[in-house]
């Protein structure tokens, strides 16, 4: 038996460990406590990150979608609800102007793009190869993988080898944080939808500008190239000058261009009259042009070149392009293009003779041919997803008017064999005619100058039940105070949101220059306004220094907005020949308010303008007249949202613009417009889609 004190020892250290087991104890429960409420916080932390993440991708899309480029969507530190959570965003536009184009052949069911390269493309997302929609989650330097074929309810398909590849598309990262917690979205803006995939990010340019640059149509000066430049989305700005491999003919320029963009496939149609009277149809596949008649091979030959003769539009349902013209020995002709066929498809039966020899007639005075031949088309095609109706204007050299119906597989008279009218007010055979339909697909309206009371006169047809309207003679319109009576020698429609028309007149020459007016139509009347206001004279010629600066061109253009937020308003430019000579701008507000009017650069003779969708901003090609101190062809560019025009512009060409009619500068931008869906628009579909891979 040991010692009592030797038993009391042991005791004592025993309770020193013990005491030093407790202690450990509580310091581990301690650090088990902390660390287990570290990943509850960051849980609890995580579910509002990742909320701001997608607060951030909400705000960006709806910027986007009402006109703010992808550019301007960085983003830093933007609170959500309060200042403990907040989200940053990281845009990148991925929109190559040098299209790759596959190096081999795809069927139907193929797993991956071969390509030339990527570079430029997104690292994943969605392209488009002919009328296809593909997503994509990954790629090499040659190659996209991971597809998804026919995305956006398109169709899969075979694809050849040499086919464009085309993408245009804002991704945004959004940066969700709180407290210590983060959480990253990401969205592609802009990725397209079936019903309306042509404005919407996989087409490649949002817009192209065309132009000549010979001196003169023929013989000294001339130049037959075919000039163009791309807008480059990333840079705002038009892109480099190119020029087409597809010339006009010998000795000759270019005279008019017409040019359109196709809804579902990164194409557009080109129709060039050139000095000898030849017309081409030219197409371009993303990545250069081509002449589907063969290099060098005409159309037609015209039978003058002081007017256009030809127009082009694209069916909405299937999206092929329908062209009329017309040549020296029939009235009216027309073709379609289907994307990979162009077929020569016969003549349009007309009212207006069409025997006999027409040898080189509407030559240099149009109004003493013995027999009258077509030379201004207008094409108005009915913004339904599901119509291929196509409306058709035609004016002859005669003063002639007349409207056809395209149905997508032949042509109607719309119940009416007879000339609607045989005195249009272009006494010298401009453009005084125009068709358009109402934004709900439902209603068009034709409507022209008439001569016999110096006014217009307009008629509708009703796709729903195939109604053609009476002609109505607008014998009240009321001119503005102090402009005086003239005939109208260029008339155009501009169909805008809500069912609301813009229609610009303008006159002849007057006392000194033809003077500009506009009226609107009132969609719940099916009339136009006639009296003033809202007839609104916006440029007088009745005195010295006042007019447009020209009767033998079209002097203005219109745009609508197409941002969102400015739906409803557009921009009216033209050029004026008063104390300000320039570019005369004003701004719209339907129903019928206009702002104040601003002059910028110099004199010109003809506007061409667009907007491009979904950024909003605007972009115009001007052709300058002679007597303007610059001389040149020019470009002025602007933001939406009522942002006014700069008084600076980028010169396409330095000129001399010394050949003063035509239409030698042309501006296609991939517009927006919402298209009824259904064969009888009975919806409207978005214009913009988002997707989070």
């Amino acid at each position: 038996m040991n010692p009592p004190k030797l038993q009391r020892g042991q005791l004592l250290v025993a309770g020193i460990m013990l005491i030093v087991v407790v202690a450990l104890m509580i310091a581990t429960l301690g650090y088990l406590y902390v660390s287990g409420q570290g990943p509850s916080l960051l849980h609890q932390q995580s579910d509002p990150a990742y909320f701001a993440g997608r607060s951030g991708i909400e705000y960006s899309t709806r910027q986007y979608f009402n006109g703010s480029a992808c550019s301007s969507l960085n983003n830093a530190g933007v609170a959500v609800g309060s200042a403990n959570s907040t989200f940053s965003l990281t845009p990148t536009l991925y929109a190559p102007l040098s299209l790759t184009a596959t190096n081999a052949a795809l069927t139907a069911a193929s797993a991956s793009i071969p390509v030339v390269n990527t570079a430029g493309y997104a690292p994943h997302g969605r392209v488009l190869v002919d009328a296809e929609l593909i997503n994509y989650s990954g790629n090499t330097a040659t190659s996209f993988t991971g597809l998804t074929r026919g995305a956006g309810g398109t169709t899969a398909a075979a694809h050849a080898s040499g086919a464009a590849v085309s993408q245009n598309v804002c991704f945004v990262k959004s940066t969700g944080n709180t407290g210590n917690a983060t959480r990253v979205v990401e969205a592609a803006l802009g990725a397209g939808t079936t019903a309306s995939p042509g404005a919407l990010g996989t087409m490649g340019a949002d817009a192209m500008m065309v132009y000549a640059k010979g001196t003169a149509l023929t013989g000294a000066g001339f130049d037959r190239n075919v000039y163009y430049r791309l807008w480059d989305g990333t840079a705002n700005n038009w892109g480099a000058e190119q020029t087409s491999t597809q010339q006009v003919s010998a000795n000759s320029s270019p005279a008019y261009f017409t040019l359109q963009f196709a809804r579902t496939r990164n194409e557009a149609v080109m129709l060039v009259l050139d000095g000898n009277l030849n017309l081409y149809v030219h197409v371009w596949n993303g990545a250069s042009w081509s002449n589907p008649r063969g290099a060098g091979v005409a159309l037609a030959t015209a039978s003058t070149a002081l007017a256009r003769t030809a127009q082009v539009a694209y069916e909405y349902a299937t999206d092929r392009a329908l062209i009329v013209y017309q040549n020296n020995a029939s009235n009216a002709l027309y073709a379609t293009w289907n994307g990979a066929a162009l077929t020569l498809a016969g003549n349009i039966v007309t009212p207006y003779p069409v025997s006999g020899s027409n040898g080189a007639q509407c030559g240099a005075n149009l109004a003493t041919n013995a027999i009258p031949v077509v030379i201004w088309f207008r094409l108005a095609p009915r913004n339904v997803a599901g119509s291929n109706d196509i409306l058709m204007m035609s004016m002859d050299c005669k003063q002639d008017v007349y409207g056809m119906h395209w149905t997508g597989a032949a042509w109607s008279d719309m119940g009416t064999a007879a000339r609607w009218d045989t005195t249009i007010s272009a006494g010298t055979n401009n453009e005084a005619i125009d068709v358009a339909w109402q934004s709900d697909g439902t209603r068009a309206v034709f409507v022209y100058g008439d001569a016999a009371n110096l006014s217009i006169r307009w008629r509708t047809w009703t796709a729903a039940t195939s109604t053609l309207g009476a002609l109505v003679a607008a014998t009240a319109l009321t001119n503005p105070g102090g402009y005086t009576a003239q005939r109208f020698e260029w008339v155009r429609l501009y169909p805008g949101p809500g069912n609301a028309m813009l229609l610009v007149l303008q006159t002849a020459n007057a006392a000194t220059n033809p003077s500009l007016i506009t009226t609107t139509w009132a969609s719940g009347t099916a009339t136009f306004n006639t009296a003033a206001p809202p007839v609104t004279g916006h440029d007088n010629g009745n005195a010295a220094a006042t007019g447009v600066e020209n009767a033998l061109s079209r002097g203005f253009d219109f745009v609508w907005e197409q941002r969102p937020a400015s739906s409803g308003s557009g921009w009216l430019l033209w050029g004026s020949h008063t104390a300000t000579a320039g570019i005369h701008t004003r701004y719209f507000t339907a129903p019928a308010a206009w702002g104040a009017v601003a002059a910028v650069r110099d004199r010109t003779l003809l506007v061409q303008a667009g907007a491009m969708s979904p950024s909003g901003r605007f972009v115009s090609g001007i052709y300058q007249a002679s007597a303007s101190a610059n001389d040149d062809t020019e470009s002025l560019t602007t933001t939406g949202g009522g942002t006014v025009w700069p008084n600076a512009a980028t010169t396409i060409w330095v000129g001399p613009t010394t050949y003063q009619q035509g239409e030698r500068v042309f501006v296609a931008t991939r517009e927006g417009p919402r298209i009824n869906t259904g064969a009888t628009g009975t919806s409207v579909v978005s214009i913009l889609q988002s997707e989070e891979p």
